[in-house]
């Protein structure tokens, strides 16, 4: 049976996995399974057979690397360029790019090359202050705009009053060229998430020992209040591709109200950020907000596995 794989290790959040799952199974046909995978059964190596997409969930990526450098990581990047699809959510977006900078300044400061190197760029983030590892004090309902799924015409929600398109110049995406004017407008949930900054010529030979083999990327969503920093963008990898993903479109707002992410860290660094427990206001805030962008947030979770190449699987 074909496959869509959510890993699920030591940096997975538990929300996040959980809720990954549960939200692709809902958009794609039943005959298409959507489960988790585990260190052991990914670094086996005999999952890419039957697998559509890969998905690595949000949580902390340092675990990811300790787990999955060398092996692991050949792994997937050979499943991909073979036709393979890599999505990667929040810390699995930080992962699959080539540098990454996280919290710079703080107790929780992470900064560095990736092996795995999808993206030849920086990750940079959280993209909004005050994150906080298995809290919501930092949370957001963040305001993006992203393209509309490659077939729209096909999606009911598409005709609804409820979607908001975003009116905008054509090509003032940081020059890209790309026509931006028909942008669906919605909020997405933001944790500690990052945005995407691709190597310019002159960082690029800063940086050359993280560059990859890769084509040009794809923008796909952007960060509308923060100067239209990106939020998510596809790579050809192969004959595969990667998405990376700064927010969580997965998180039905539901999960805000029964459960924290839970994340294999050490403890020292929740110890040092100051663990807060009293954000049920914030928690309270966002799930109205992310309520009230259902019918958008549908379309981007289906953009998002339309451009993963699994759009004839989508249960439209």
């Amino acid at each position: 049976m074909a496959s869509i794989r959510v890993y699920n290790g030591d940096g997975a959040g538990s929300r996040s996995v959980l809720s990954a799952v549960e939200t692709i199974q809902r958009a794609v046909v039943s005959e298409v399974k959507v489960s988790q995978i585990g260190p052991e059964e990914l670094l086996a190596g005999s999952w890419q057979h039957t697998c559509l997409a890969l998905v690595m969930p949000g949580g902390a990526d340092l675990p990811y690397c300790r787990r999955l450098n060398g092996t692991g990581n050949r792994l997937i990047r050979g499943y991909v360029e073979e036709g393979g699809a890599y999505i990667g959510l929040c810390a699995g977006a930080y992962y699959a790019s080539s540098y990454i900078e996280f919290d710079i300044g703080t107790k929780l400061e992470v900064k560095g090359r990736r092996e795995l190197a999808f993206f030849e760029g920086k990750a940079v983030g959280p993209v909004y202050a005050g994150f906080c590892y298995e809290s919501e004090a930092g949370a957001q309902a963040a305001p993006i705009a992203f393209s509309p799924p490659p077939d729209k015409t096909r999606h009911s929600s598409a005709t609804d009053p409820a979607v908001k398109w975003q009116e905008r110049s054509p090509g003032a995406l940081h020059g890209v060229g790309m026509d931006t004017r028909h942008w669906i407008q919605c909020r997405d949930y933001s944790n500690g998430g990052p945005s995407f900054e691709p190597f310019t010529d002159s960082s690029a030979s800063m940086h050359r020992e993280f560059s990859t083999q890769t084509e040009a990327f794809q923008v796909l969503a952007v960060y509308t209040e923060k100067n239209d920093a990106i939020a998510a963008l596809k790579c050809s990898i192969g004959r595969g591709v990667a998405l990376l993903v700064g927010t969580h479109p997965e998180l039905d707002p539901k999960w805000l109200a029964s459960q924290r992410d839970t994340v294999a860290v050490d403890q020292g660094l929740k110890d040092q950020n100051g663990l807060k427990t009293h954000d049920e206001g914030v928690r309270e805030h966002v799930k109205e907000q992310l309520e009230r962008c259902d019918a958008e947030r549908r379309l981007y979770i289906d953009m998002l596995l339309s451009e993963a190449g699994l759009g004839k699987y989508l249960r439209y």
